[in-house]
């Protein structure tokens, strides 16, 4: 750690981390949150100002955190350590982004599908289908419209749905189509297309985790045999 036996501001990093508590660091200015984070390198250096001529050189705290480690150690008072750390951060960041996102794409529920599958429909104007693939921990991996027919029905190609489906890993799959013009109630065609499909994939070694019929505030699913609103889900969580 980064030592200096001067203390020119008694009392004021305490001062800060009493503000940071009040206020929260993302409304603290640009010098201060740099100046916060250099504590944590420098047990008694005046970091306010290492921070004012780490600014004064990149600009911004973003040109901070993207400075590479040999441009961070010209500035006067940044040591070894505390470069160091400053690359660190938008590797730790980049590492947390991707467990962040990662961890949305797992379907625990009806509402997590729905916030899933249902942008692929936003713009659709016609009756399409999209099968979604899950791999074995029903986490969603990926989307692809497999049909698309006018504002009143669409008709599934199996011969061409199969060789889509022979080109992937995931055998759990989540067959979903709209109703344009129309409720998300399923017509005897949609659940004769459910176990079509269902027994079509199944010897073949997928399975059909559902058929849904989905719109902006609801879905349908052929599997459990119930219409499911988002809005009263969200509040039953």
């Amino acid at each position: 750690m980064e030592t200096d036996t001067s203390n020119c501001h008694k009392g004021h990093r305490k001062r800060l981390r009493q503000l940071i508590d009040r206020v929260g660091l993302k409304n603290l200015t640009d010098v201060q949150i740099v100046e916060q984070l250099l504590t944590v390198t420098n047990a008694r250096k005046d970091t306010n100002e290492i921070a004012h001529r780490l600014l004064n050189k990149f600009g911004s705290i973003s040109r901070i955190l993207n400075a590479n480690y040999e441009e961070l150690i010209e500035v006067d008072g940044v040591g070894d350590i505390t470069a160091r750390l400053i690359t660190y951060i938008p590797q730790l960041f980049e590492i947390y982004t991707n467990e962040i996102n990662s961890n949305k794409n797992y379907i625990n529920n009806y509402s997590d599908l729905h916030k899933l599958i249902y942008p692929y429909f936003k713009d659709e104007k016609n009756e399409c289908v999209y099968v979604a693939y899950m791999d074995k921990n029903d986490k969603f991996s990926f989307c692809e419209k497999i049909a698309e027919g006018d504002f009143k029905e669409v008709q599934i190609d199996i011969p061409k749905l199969l060789c889509k489906l022979i080109k992937r890993s995931e055998k759990k799959l989540v067959f979903t189509h709209n109703h344009p013009y129309g409720s998300v109630e399923p017509s005897k065609s949609d659940y004769d297309t459910h176990y079509l499909l269902i027994s079509t994939l199944a010897p073949l070694g997928f399975e059909v985790y559902d058929s849904i019929i989905i719109d902006k505030d609801s879905l349908y699913s052929m599997k459990s045999v119930m219409k499911i609103y988002l809005k009263d889900f969200k509040k039953s969580e």
